[in-house]
Parts: structure tokens; sequence; C-alpha cells
């Protein structure tokens, strides 16, 4: 299969396209075929070497997101069935996604809801999670609540604007975070997420 391997620490260069073996799926695991995989803040805290929760020994694999369909099931598991569409957490501690082919633990692999694309899949555990849990139980938006979200035009930010309306917020500010970036009024009231903004120009919304 091929695979996004590091050997060295630094920027975005030291990501080298390379072959490996297809893994096999250990007891409590799931094979998962990688259609989309993430790309978030701790894929390049890891490239980089920063302070991080787990080791990034190398040679290194990031992705700790990924979407895609089952390929096998690992001892002990039941399912999804080979072929269910899925999106996961890879690895045993978040990375190796970037690859044709991953393992997740049976534990943390979800089939994908109907209507709902792989790329939109592939960024719900990091980015939509963490927008849910800031809004929800950190800040805990009641009904009728203004909320302004800074960064609106980035994945966190993005889902933030979707589920503030969703929770019911009165009126939803999102701020770009650079004049460049561009956050479509169709973001401010979902029916239900969608995918992160294309950067057009320098607006921000309201709603």
């Amino acid at each position: 299969m091929k695979i996004i391997r590091m050997h060295r620490y630094g920027g975005p260069e030291v990501l080298k396209l390379e072959e490996a073996d297809t893994p096999d799926p250990g007891e409590g695991q799931i094979l998962v075929r990688v259609e989309a995989a993430s790309v978030n803040w701790s894929d390049t805290m890891r490239r980089r070497d920063d302070v991080y929760p787990f080791p990034s020994s190398l040679p290194f694999t990031p992705g700790g997101e990924v979407a895609g369909t089952v390929e096998a099931l690992g001892a002990g598991v039941e399912g999804p069935p080979v072929g269910t569409p899925v999106f996961a957490l890879a690895g045993e501690d978040g990375s190796t996604g970037y690859a044709q082919f991953t393992v997740a633990d049976a534990t943390r692999v979800i089939p994908i809801p109907p209507g709902v694309s792989g790329d939109v899949a592939a960024t719900m555990l990091v980015a939509g999670l963490t927008a849910s849990l800031m809004l929800g139980q950190t800040a805990r938006i009641q009904p009728g609540e203004s909320v302004l979200v800074p960064g609106a035009a980035g994945g966190v930010g993005t889902y933030a604007v979707q589920i503030a309306k969703l929770l019911g917020a009165g009126t939803v500010i999102g701020l770009p975070r650079h004049p460049r970036d561009a956050i479509p009024h169709s973001v401010a009231a979902p029916t239900t997420p969608s995918t992160p903004p294309t950067r057009t120009g320098p607006t921000g919304c309201a709603s």
C-alpha cells in the first residue's frame, strides 16, 4: 500500500510517499480502507516534534482521523460488516491515517450516517467534537443567547457556527481569522453540518 511517512521532524517537506505492507487488524481492531484523512493541528505538532501527549517516534505516519470503508475485522470484532462506510480515530495514538489502509480500535470506528460524505465524516471526531464540547459543556449555550465565533472559517469554527444554531442560539456571529477567509452565509443557518467553507474573499457572516 502507499503511505505517507516521515524520517525526520520539520516542515511539510519531511512527508514522503512510500510503499509499505498492508497491516493486519489485531484482536479488537478493524482494518479501514482510507478514502479521506483529516489534517489537524495535532498532525502539524507531531510532524514538528512539538510537545505532545504521545511520542511521535520515527519513522512516523501522521493522521488521526480517517473515513473510508471496513476492509477486514480482527478477532473478536462483530462489526460493522466489511464494506460499511465508516469514520474512525486511527491507530493506538491518533496516527497512521495518512495511508491507503489503517488499523483502528473497533470502539473508535463509527458508521457514516446516510447522506454524509467521507470528506465531511473525516472531520467530525476532532473538529466537530471539539466544537460540540466547547459550546454544549463548557459554554453551556442556552436558547436565544448570542454567540461570537472567532476563526469561524476554520474546521472547528465552521462546526461551531452550525452547532450554535442547532443548540438554539439567537444570533451567531462568525469572524474569519484572516481577511482573506470567507464564511458563506449558508454555513450560518444549516439543518445539518456542512463542509468547511471555500475561501473566496474578506467577509464574515451573521445569522
